[in-house]
């Protein structure tokens, strides 16, 4: 480049733009939210392990916040985050489908559930992580930018040039995860 020329640049975020998991939250409750009166068919509750449960009344009451899940006859589910507010009354919040993720990690991160992640030096500059839950569309995205899945179908290891770890640590923080969550094997980062 010549020098004087002024090219503009722009961050990660300001390029390919996503919600931090406060960000999504807050920007969910911008929204009014809807009563339904229907059942859901399942709920995402914040745990150590994720997965869906057959909706029960007496899982939905005990958590504060869940996601919920309809299973629509020939058409895509819809997602909704649930606030109890107690004595049977609940806040609807509809999830667009591409941010169910998101979703996931900020329901986590709000009922402070910690998210372990792996990671080992395997060489001199390059860092094996492991995550135990998938990054959401826009977060892979980013990551991909600096490092390599070992997977594109199940992105979960991923190969992190070390000069870009701080980066990784960057998306890692927009989904409500520290570094205080890394775990590692052998040497560690200094």
């Amino acid at each position: 480049m010549e020098e004087g020329s002024h090219v503009p640049t722009l961050m990660i975020d300001e390029w390919m733009p996503s919600p931090t998991v406060n960000e999504f939250i807050e920007t969910l409750k911008l929204q009014n939210p809807v009563k339904l009166n229907d059942e859901p068919t399942e709920l995402f509750l914040p745990q150590k392990r994720r997965k869906w449960h057959p909706f029960q009344m007496n899982l939905a009451s005990k958590s504060d916040c869940y996601i919920a899940r309809y299973a629509l006859k020939n058409s895509q589910p819809l997602y909704f985050w649930v606030e109890n507010m107690g004595r049977g009354d609940a806040r609807y919040y509809k999830i667009p489908e591409y941010y169910l993720e998101t979703a996931k990690y900020a329901l986590e991160y709000k009922a402070q559930v910690k998210t372990t992640i792996k990671c080992a030096k395997i060489r001199e500059d390059i860092i094996y992580v492991r995550l135990f839950k998938k990054f959401p569309v826009f977060e892979q995205k980013m990551a991909m930018l600096f490092c390599f899945p070992l997977s594109f179908i199940k992105p979960i290891e991923w190969i992190v040039p070390l000069w870009h770890y701080s980066d990784f640590i960057w998306v890692l923080r927009r989904l409500g995860i520290d570094e205080d969550s890394i775990r590692w094997e052998g040497v560690e980062i200094g």
